[in-house]
């Protein structure tokens, strides 16, 4: 097995804050590219979060170089207590409902909120105040620091902080999403 070096996304931001809009698009592209690959595998990931997610170093912040525990995809957690960021979390896996490809959307749109907004969108430390915040899609983008992110990362958010999965964007959706097309 070979030794990856690098930082996990999750200590980049507790280190450096948030990601400005451009280099969150790459990381983003890249981001959905892998889940593009592994869900044409029917591979889903469940449970995606800043901590698995290995990113190049402060030189080269936008390159992932690995997304860890791909193996526990085959494992369905009952409990979601078990993981580390309850904030990516999908409503359907709080839920305790069936998975899809669409949850790694999910989470995908929450890391790309917290990319953007340097927190994550239910940011509190009550446990079920962050779980009712999931299970009803409770977001906001008016505050101080959304002022300057673009209409259209905003709506790639929108399209993927979807409570009902079969409304959220797809891996390839989101690559097509004209926030990836016309940079602002």
């Amino acid at each position: 097995m070979e030794l990856v070096n690098g930082v996990s996304l999750r200590q980049y931001m507790k280190e450096c804050g948030k990601y400005e809009e451009e280099s969150a698009r790459h990381v983003m592209r890249k981001l959905f590219s892998v889940l593009e690959y592994i869900h044409s595998f029917d591979i889903v990931y469940k449970l995606l979060e800043p901590e698995r997610i290995l990113i190049g170093s402060e030189v080269d912040d936008t390159c992932i170089k690995l997304i860890s525990d791909i193996d526990v995809s085959s494992i369905y957690y009952e409990d979601p207590n078990s993981v580390e960021s309850p904030y990516f979390i999908a409503p359907e896996i709080l839920e305790c409902r069936d998975c899809s490809k669409k949850t790694d959307m999910w989470s995908a749109g929450a890391i790309l909120y917290f990319l953007l907004c340097g927190s994550p969108f239910c940011d509190t430390s009550s446990l079920s105040t962050q779980y009712d915040s999931i299970l009803r899609a409770k977001y906001e983008f008016d505050l101080e620091r959304w002022k300057d992110i673009s209409h259209e990362a905003k709506h790639l958010i929108s399209n993927l902080l979807l409570v009902d999965p079969n409304q959220r964007l797809s891996s390839t959706e989101a690559l097509d999403h004209l926030w990836f097309k016309h940079p602002s």
